[in-house]
């Protein structure tokens, strides 16, 4: 995309912290292609999915840009940016491939976990792949989770 530089989208509804995202990972040598909703996420991977090295998102968000029938699935936004992913990265692009290139910083981790426990046809194939290369970081200690985040990054994207 730009300079031989990874290309990251991130998706980050709270302007601080995406700006927190945004600095934390053009500081680390990343192109970033910064989205504020969906809206802005569906856009930008309609425009740049082939050239996108890395995807990083909450979970958590206002449901703005899906469907009425997916916002009716995100329980109050708690699930908006998984079904995101399930529901526009995963079916324009090799499942296995981009798997791989998702990291997931959320407080709803394990909330997320237990959904697709209890209904596998909400991702559960998705979220073990996501699962077993660590992409799924706590938000907790902001600035902790963006180091794990960029060690999972660094770790799994060549």
């Amino acid at each position: 995309m730009s300079n031989n530089k990874k290309a990251i989208l991130i998706l980050e509804d709270n302007p601080r912290l995406l700006r927190q995202m945004e600095d934390f990972f053009e500081n680390e040598g990343f192109y970033v292609l910064d989205c504020i909703n969906i809206y802005e996420a569906i856009e930008n991977w309609v425009k740049h999915n082939v050239d996108i090295d890395i995807i990083v998102t909450d979970l958590n968000m206002n449901s703005n840009g899906l469907t009425a029938d997916e916002a009716a699935l995100t329980e109050d936004g708690q699930y908006s940016g998984w079904l995101w992913l399930l529901n526009y990265v995963l079916n324009d692009y090799d499942r296995n491939t981009i798997l791989n290139k998702i990291f997931i910083l959320s407080e709803y981790n394990k909330n997320l976990k237990e959904k697709v426990d209890k209904q596998p046809d909400f991702g559960k194939d998705a979220y073990e792949k996501i699962d077993k290369h660590g992409g799924f970081i706590d938000k907790g200690d902001y600035r902790g989770a963006l180091d794990l985040c960029l060690k999972a990054i660094r770790k799994n994207i060549r």
